[in-house]
């Protein structure tokens, strides 16, 4: 749906989908995320592989349901503290990403169940 569209930026009015459950936006050139994607409580799938992200905002952590969260092929160098917060995250997709092993052993510490693809 969001796929292949060459979008460069995400309007603050994405977060009035509140009832989104999953959410695919690869393959884009976003460079950044507002903060109002935090706003997507009830999304479980959200694949964000294929932009230039550097950073995640801190509101993902907001998204207490995500099972899946893809960022892969991003520059990002790390992830907001609070993700520990995703009690549910099942699927960690960080391949081709700046995020060091110290890193993704904190992540691994305080999500033991969640499987870390990098």
């Amino acid at each position: 749906m969001f796929s292949r569209n060459r979008l460069v930026k995400l309007y603050s009015d994405i977060g009035k989908l509140i009832n989104l459950r999953w959410f695919h936006i690869t393959e884009n050139q976003l460079e950044q995320l507002p903060n109002e994607i935090g706003n997507l409580v009830k999304l479980k799938d959200f694949d964000l592989s294929q932009n230039k992200l550097t950073f995640l905002p801190n509101t993902i952590t907001n998204m207490t349901e995500l099972s899946k969260l893809n960022i892969s092929n991003n520059p990002i160098n790390r992830l907001p503290i609070g993700v520990d917060n995703l009690k549910k995250l099942e699927y960690l997709i960080i391949k081709n990403t700046k995020i060091t092993k110290q890193e993704i052993e904190r992540i691994r510490k305080h999500l033991p169940h969640c499987k870390i693809i990098y």
